[in-house]
């Protein structure tokens, strides 16, 4: 018997999503000196429902424990910050909205900010030598912070003027001999390889070059014990200059006196008999302390 009642049911459509994965991390690492330009951080996801909304956070150590949400980082893409140097890790939080959808994670990447580079050990500042020689200690210096492969370029300064030296792009450089007198200033020009690294310029190197000086050879004289002798005579001027006194025979013994570059000296007779000595007489740069 028919009451004249009708049942209809509506059919019900039941979605079921895949849970929400992450496929594609950010760059795991990235190094870049003190203002220097990264990427940014970005992933990609399958599964889920509904829109997400995300979170970047920031911890000083490699974990999720203790890391700080990041003000305004809410987006599905971040640039961190090259601002200050040390190693930060990053990571990103996405969580989903629908029924039992779970709350994902992207994988912690870290970035490190590199000090810029500054030299700590300048070239020395000035060294002297005589025309026909170099110096004895190569320039060079020492530098820290920056990153990646350096570049080196030393060059010739003339007032405001730096020209490289065709060849001279290691960390030291010695000039070669010098043929003319005068002075000669050197500096160092340093690029990093690295993400905005800056380049960095040593301070000018100084080498002064003084003419080698000829003393005027004395032919053979007879001198009583303990005379003085006339100043020996030499031309040419050295930049704080010696003179070393030698003689051929150990009963001679020679004291300086008198004033000026190349002074005079007494001949002291030793033994009781009369003695034939040769006196030689040698330039000598203080500086060096070698002989021109």
């Amino acid at each position: 018997m028919n009451s004249g009642c009708q049942n209809n049911s509506v059919p019900a459509a039941i979605i079921v999503t895949a849970s929400p994965t992450v496929n594609t991390q950010p760059i795991a690492t990235q190094t870049a000196c003190i203002g220097g330009t990264l990427n940014s951080l970005s992933f990609t996801y399958t599964g889920g429902n509904n829109t997400p909304t995300y979170q970047w956070y920031s911890n000083s150590v490699n974990s999720t424990v203790g890391s700080t949400p990041i003000g305004g980082a809410n987006a599905a893409t971040y640039l961190p910050l090259s601002n200050i140097a040390g190693t930060n890790y990053y990571y990103c939080v996405i969580t989903f909205t629908g029924i039992a959808c779970s709350t994902i994670n992207t994988s912690i990447v870290s970035v490190l900010i590199q000090p810029d580079p500054s030299i700590t050990v300048q070239p020395i500042s000035s060294q002297a030598v005589c025309t026909g020689t170099t110096i004895s200690i190569p320039l060079s210096i020492n530098y820290t912070g920056g990153y990646g492969t350096p570049s080196y370029q030393w060059n010739t300064v003339s007032g405001s003027n730096n020209t490289a030296i065709s060849g001279a792009t290691t960390a030291t450089y010695t000039p070669p001999s010098f043929t003319q007198a005068g002075t000669y200033n050197f500096s160092l020009s340093i690029t990093l390889s690295g993400n905005g690294c800056n380049a960095m310029t040593s301070a000018n190197a100084q080498i002064i070059v003084s003419p080698v000086p000829t003393v005027n050879a004395v032919s053979s004289v007879t001198y009583c014990n303990g005379d003085v002798t006339p100043v020996i005579p030499y031309s040419g001027t050295v930049t704080g200059s010696s003179f070393i006194w030698q003689n051929s025979n150990a009963n001679i013994g020679l004291a300086s006196s008198g004033s000026g570059n190349l002074p005079s000296f007494v001949a002291a007779n030793t033994s009781p008999a009369a003695i034939v000595g040769t006196i030689t007489v040698t330039p000598q740069l203080i500086t060096l302390g070698t002989t021109c």
